[in-house]
């Protein structure tokens, strides 16, 4: 048996099993191997008792730090004339480093890590995300060959978890978006419980109501599948807006629903004429085409979703009616919201509770780690002129991804702050797992347009950016570390407001 020969038998005593390559696909590419490649991977010289040790013994923080590595015979172990039961044994391995392929080589640091967060992450870096990565490339603390492991196999566990406890689903607790805790039903109940009024929360502003412009200002889309228990109060919750007969209409999408609420609206419909709009889908149809043909039927400027199991405040409509008028700039506004655990309780039990989002301002950045106006915004009905409808492909995200595209064009977003709309907890509608529709479809949006939210000067090459700052070599921290390009905009900023006359104190690095 020749050499060659020899350290591949040596070296594939422990090959990759055809299941562990099969999820690899499944979970990286999203297809199915076929027998050769599966034979291929079976054959290399990484084994996986090598990759089960190393990441055992390495801290998912540090993999980042340290290069993949690949065994080596040595060169006393390559096999002489022995017959072939007697080269059984392991031979003598020496560690070696991976070499970079010479195309990644040739990549600057920025494009490294924007290729490297859409290959193996499956979205875009933020900034924060790729300042952070390349300082560790450009001192020398991480290598491209560790991070590529890194980052593959923190993936490859992610799936793994998500694949254990996909069946999770606690009903117990609910998230408060935007405060990074999280509540139990029952606390919400007994907070609920309380007799004192609840405090008032605005603490804007309200900007006056204009005249009408049209017979309706405003229009109310609404899908709907199988919302029996909720359609007579979603219907007198909306058609009791301080606005409704004046400004307003109310398209309700069926989605062929087979619980027969069309009985219900007809009753309204005889109170309140053409301002409430129904339509029957002939199948099955998903939000985003549901909401899509309400947009295709909407008379007014400005439009709206309010969900079935959802409330607004009285003066709900009223109010985000009068911020766009007010505010002819703002494309969509939004607000926090209160959060209702119990689906027969009426806005006033709910705000005793006063359990209330927190959530940011929606900007560029922002979007990159949250969806602010993702619960009842009101935005002006141009928005789709100008950047389109909802993705129907999508069941989750897809109004994430129609704030971002508006975001990274230029859009601008408003927040009121007086949460004046209730979004109730279903637990029969709500997943705790840790791989959702949702997550997937948001990596997906961000994947695809996660670039054009990101100024040019956060990823073009840095001899680019030193000539737009009019410097020549990157400047150092204390330590020796290199600043980011972040803190180097901002003295750049505070030298140039130094110059002409501002506090002297701006000009602090």
């Amino acid at each position: 048996m020749n050499a060659s020969r020899s350290i591949r038998k040596r070296l594939t005593r422990n090959p990759a099993r055809a299941p562990e390559i099969i999820a690899a696909y499944r979970a990286l590419l999203g297809r199915e191997p076929t027998l050769d490649e599966i034979t291929q991977w079976e054959r290399k010289w990484m084994p996986v008792w090598y990759l089960r040790r190393r990441i055992a013994r390495t801290p998912e923080a540090s993999m980042f730090a340290s290069p993949p590595r690949i065994l080596e015979a040595a060169p006393e172990a390559l096999p002489r004339s022995e017959p072939e039961s007697q080269t059984q044994a392991r031979p003598q391995t020496r560690v070696v480093e991976a070499p970079v392929p010479l195309l990644l080589a040739n990549l600057s640091n920025e494009d490294f890590v924007r290729a490297l967060y859409k290959q193996v992450m499956e979205r875009h870096p933020s900034p924060a995300e790729m300042n952070s990565v390349v300082a560790q490339l450009r001192s020398g603390a991480a290598s491209r060959p560790g991070l590529l492991a890194g980052y593959f196999a923190s993936r490859v566990n992610e799936e793994a978890a998500w694949a254990r406890d996909g069946t999770t689903n606690d009903t117990t607790r609910f998230s408060v978006m935007g405060t990074g805790r999280t509540m139990k039903v029952k606390e919400w109940h007994k907070r609920a419980r309380n007799t004192t009024p609840a405090a008032p929360v605005s603490s804007q502003s309200r900007f006056p109501l204009r005249p009408r412009k049209s017979e309706i200002d405003v229009s109310i889309i609404c899908s709907l599948w199988k919302g029996g228990d909720f359609i007579e109060r979603y219907l007198d919750n909306i058609t009791s807006q301080t606005i409704f007969n004046d400004r307003c209409e109310l398209i309700i999408i069926d989605a062929a629903s087979p619980e027969g609420e069309e009985k219900v609206i007809a009753r309204y419909a005889e109170q309140f004429g053409d301002r409430i709009v129904y339509h029957r889908m002939p199948y099955r149809a998903g939000i985003y085409v549901a909401w899509n043909v309400g947009v295709g039927l909407a008379r007014g400027q400005y439009l709206t979703n309010a969900n079935l199991d959802d409330l607004r405040r009285e003066d709900s409509i009223e109010l985000q009616t009068a911020t766009l008028d007010a505010l002819p700039h703002v494309d969509v506004v939004y607000q926090d919201y209160l959060y209702s655990a119990d689906p027969t309780a009426d806005y006033t039990r709910t705000a005793r509770a006063g359990v209330v989002s927190d959530l940011p301002l929606a900007t560029r950045n922002g979007f990159f780690f949250t969806n602010p106006p993702h619960n009842a915004p009101m935005w002006r009905a141009t928005l789709h002129d100008r950047f389109g409808l909802f993705d129907e492909g999508m069941r989750s995200a897809g109004d994430y991804d129609l704030w971002i595209r508006a975001a990274a064009a230029g859009a601008t977003f408003y927040k009121i702050n007086d949460p004046h709309v209730v979004y109730y907890y279903n637990p029969e509608g709500i997943s705790t797992s840790r791989e959702t529709r949702g997550l997937r479809e948001a990596r997906d949006v961000m994947r695809r347009h996660g670039r054009a939210l990101i100024p040019e000067a956060a990823v073009e090459p840095p001899e680019v950016f030193l000539k737009r700052l009019g410097l020549k070599d990157w400047p150092t921290r204390a330590d020796g570390q290199p600043i980011s390009r972040y803190a180097l905009v901002q003295l750049k900023m505070r030298t140039l407001a130094a110059a002409h006359g501002s506090n002297g104190n701006e000009a602090r690095p």
